[in-house]
């Protein structure tokens, strides 16, 4: 299986020179190149160990920590990925982001599974189900054999 696992931004960020994104899906109207938390930046240990995992079973893997690119350049990468199964990583501070490119996903790729986990989809999971239509399960719990809920 062909597997793409993703740290998303937190919401629209705009291209160097872009306007904010109108559709309210962007960020703060304070907001500065250059202000996201140094932790956006660094790609969730999850997911490493997640890929680790899956490519000891024989799959192809590919970790993208997308959490600092322009919204143009995720939708550009989002439809260059050849995955059957996309998962991200969820956390408070991007769970927007993480209902934005699952919504992307599917608009590229309808026919592949979106999946996502974390600290926030683990307590939240019925609830991201409820409002993010694009995310199909949501795995929770701190070990690989924790549960998943599925639409």
């Amino acid at each position: 299986m062909r597997i793409a696992l993703i740290y998303p931004p937190p919401w629209k960020i705009p291209a160097s020179g872009e306007l904010p994104d109108g559709s309210g899906d962007g960020p703060p109207d304070d907001y500065q190149p250059g202000d996201l938390d140094a932790d956006f930046f660094q790609t969730p240990y999850g997911l490493f160990s997640l890929g680790a995992q899956a490519l000891r079973a024989g799959h192809q893997v590919k970790v993208l920590n997308l959490s600092g690119f322009a919204w143009s350049k995720v939708i550009e990468v989002i439809a260059a990925l050849d995955a059957e199964l996309f998962a991200m990583s969820c956390w408070t501070s991007n769970r927007r982001g993480v209902a934005l490119v699952a919504a992307e996903i599917k608009r590229a790729h309808p026919d592949t599974h979106v999946l996502i986990g974390g600290p926030h989809a683990t307590p939240l999971g019925r609830e991201m189900l409820e409002h993010y239509p694009a995310i199909d399960t949501v795995s929770v719990g701190k070990q690989p054999s924790g549960l998943s809920i599925n639409r």
